[in-house]
Formats: C-alpha cells, sequence, structure tokens
C-alpha cells in the first residue's frame, strides 16, 4: 500500500508556447521601454549591411581606439597601489 502512494504520477498540464503576443510590453516607465525613435535608430544601424569582416574590423578599431585610455588607468591605479604599499 506504501509503495502505491509513492508510485502515483500527478497528471501535469502541459503549456506549450505558440508565440503569440497577447499585449505589447513596450510600456513607458518600464526599464526596457524603447520609443519608436529609438526603434528607428537601431533598424537604420542594423540597415548598414556591414559584411563579418568589416565588422571586426570596425570593433577591433574602436578597441585600438580606447586602449591607450584603459591602459593609462590601469597602469595609474597600480602605481597608486605600489605608492600605498611601500610608503603607507
Amino acid at each position: 500500500m506504501i509503495d502505491s502512494m509513492f508510485k502515483k504520477k500527478k497528471n501535469k498540464m502541459i503549456v506549450e508556447d505558440h508565440g503569440e503576443t497577447i499585449s505589447n510590453m513596450n510600456v513607458e516607465g518600464f526599464s526596457w521601454y524603447q520609443s519608436e525613435k529609438t526603434l528607428k535608430k537601431k533598424k537604420m544601424l542594423m540597415d548598414v549591411n556591414l559584411t563579418p569582416k568589416e565588422r571586426r574590423a570596425v570593433v577591433f578599431g574602436a578597441f585600438v581606439a580606447y586602449l591607450p585610455l584603459f591602459l593609462i588607468i590601469v597602469s595609474s591605479f597600480v602605481i597608486a597601489y605600489l605608492l600605498f604599499y611601500f610608503f603607507m
């Protein structure tokens, strides 16, 4: 009798996602809100049609442009740490 109590399975309702949108969740005031103007700008940027090679070149160029600033900031923190370590 005890074994039969543990072997019973509950009939669970399986809900499938059909991909239907019930309501628009793009509501002003939410953190994920995007205005029509922002959506148009994003669409314009996506319509640039860069090849993967061009996209990599753009990302690499941005990385190289910010690299000196990044190195200056990191080195200043290292110098400040070393100054506090040796003189405090």
